[in-house]
């Protein structure tokens, strides 16, 4: 049976049958995925939200979660309900911004996004985090300024994550 025979009397399908079912969860993947799909708009209806999460299989209870968080209705500012995607996948925030580079850059642009994206995701975050003193946001966000100012106006993860410490 080490090699993966099947025990006497238990056919293939209840061998199948007896697996653990495979809990679905938001990944960066599937947060890609609907994001792609979104194409690029500002506000989102609730319904078509609804109807691509369960296009991709997603769980009700972390779509529930995420339109309670974000207290939204009908009309849906899509970078917010993503950034709360990204809190989802981690709820710690500089994990899930480092979610949002990933997620918002493709591979040519070396995980940088622009400044304005930056700094709407990272407030939002940090407010709904409460946890995060307004001057520490004000001074991180005045620091990564500065520093993207002098060059192309695109953040990096590693203008992010240096300045978390």
């Amino acid at each position: 049976m080490a090699t993966g025979e099947l025990r006497p009397g238990r056919s293939k399908e209840e061998k199948e049958k007896s697996l653990p079912p495979c809990k679905v969860t938001l990944t960066p993947g599937l947060l890609r995925a609907l994001h792609s799909q979104v194409n690029g708009r500002l506000i989102v209806q609730s319904k078509e939200i609804e109807q691509k999460w369960n296009d991709l299989g997603l769980p009700h209870d972390i779509l529930r979660r995420i339109m309670t968080v974000g207290g939204f209705g009908t009309e849906i500012e899509w970078m917010k309900f993503f950034a709360l995607g990204c809190s989802t996948i981690d709820s710690n925030i500089t994990n899930a911004m480092k979610y949002a580079f990933e997620i918002l850059s493709s591979n040519e642009e070396s995980g940088r996004i622009p400044y304005t994206t930056f700094r709407f995701l990272y407030s939002y975050l940090a407010m709904i985090d409460g946890e995060i003193h307004r001057s520490q946001i004000e001074k991180m966000l005045n620091n990564i300024e500065r520093q993207v100012a002098e060059s192309d106006g695109l953040v990096k993860v590693s203008d992010f994550t240096s300045n978390c410490r």
